[in-house]
């Protein structure tokens, strides 16, 4: 490939001047090749030079999260959770580039992939959290009012749904089913297969840190069951034996009981959480302008919602959102209707 032209684009001029940060190229970065490589705000970029064997990813950084992300992408390094840190500024953060690609959903169908995965994620979350970490809001009531308040006139009516009337009904059916108190840990708070890259014989890293932060770890799960299915699809959810192996091997690498017991209960903590998370990426899919994937996971929420009220604390009912899923029963209700 050849020099990529800076042009007009300041985020490809700012990915080449990013060479500079290589020690290895020192005196060539002026030859340096930018090519951009997925994300969806275009801040990823593929840095290689002629003549160099070696290749880098560079991401372009936004204003005021230089020093928090290059913060926590050292740490995980350090920790091999994510690739190395080869250099940082202020508007760009350089890492070693993985050659692999994104794991598949059909992890959830080989044990020992499920096993990597969950241990994996174990890791991420044991990370120590700094002195005087704040919880990074996500996916909480006023964060999602505060999210819908910043759509663009008419996306909001785009899906069908009056998005304040489904936060309100959630908050009366699921608000007091949360726990009252939460453990926090580190999440990387947009966890799903895209973010992550396997490389070689399953080896796992950890990408696109800039929604990290302080909270409880059932948002990362939820989140990350949440985008199991192919397409947004909501019955194609892990079944019930694939997330007791994940949840078990879970907690065991986290240090934690992982009993039949403590297995159920994070599990259904899980499911607590997933209306919440479904309603945060559903509005994010309308901030990215694609309505149509938001469509049916909106309009499943206050089903969901519905769903874990009429459950409460009666065990056998529980039991039966914990086999099933939330979702694919809202998802029952939403097409029986």
């Amino acid at each position: 490939m050849g020099g990529v032209s800076s042009g007009p684009n300041p985020k490809l001029a700012c990915a080449r001047q990013a060479a500079a940060l290589i020690p290895a190229w020192d005196g060539l970065a002026s030859s340096a090749c930018a090519e951009p490589c997925g994300g969806s705000k275009g801040v990823v970029f593929k840095l290689s030079c002629p003549g160099q064997s070696d290749v880098y990813c560079v991401r372009i950084l936004q204003p005021g999260e230089s020093l928090m992300l290059v913060s926590m992408s050292r740490a995980l390094a350090a920790r091999g959770l994510c690739p190395d840190v080869v250099g940082s500024s202020s508007t760009a953060l350089v890492q070693r580039w993985i050659q692999g690609s994104a794991p598949s959903a059909f992890h959830w169908r080989d044990r020992d992939s499920l096993l990597r995965l969950a241990r994996f994620v174990a890791r991420l979350h044991s990370l120590p959290l700094e002195p005087g970490t704040a919880e990074a809001p996500k996916a909480r009531l006023a964060d999602l009012r505060g999210l819908v308040a910043g759509l663009p006139p008419g996306k909001a009516e785009s899906v069908g749904v009056n998005l304040y009337e489904v936060i309100s009904e959630l908050e009366s059916n699921c608000g007091s089913l949360l726990p009252s108190r939460h453990e926090l840990v580190f999440t990387h708070g947009d966890l799903h297969m895209g973010n992550l890259i396997e490389e070689g014989e399953g080896r796992l890293w950890a990408i696109d840190l800039e929604s990290a932060g302080s909270r409880p770890r059932t948002t990362d799960l939820a989140y990350l069951f949440l985008h199991m299915g192919t397409n947004h699809v909501l019955k194609a959810y892990p079944s019930w034996d694939s997330r007791q192996v994940f949840a078990a091997a879970y907690l065991q690498e986290c240090g934690k009981p992982d009993d039949t017991g403590a297995v159920a209960e994070l599990l259904y903590e899980v499911e607590l959480e997933w209306p919440f998370q479904a309603l945060w990426y559903g509005i994010i899919l309308i901030y990215l302008q694609t309505p149509h994937f938001a469509t049916s996971l909106l309009h499943s929420v206050p089903h969901a919602g519905r769903v874990l009220a009429w459950a409460g604390s009666d065990a056998e009912r529980r039991q039966q959102v914990l086999e099933r899923g939330v979702s694919a029963i809202a998802h029952d209700y939403m097409t029986d209707q």
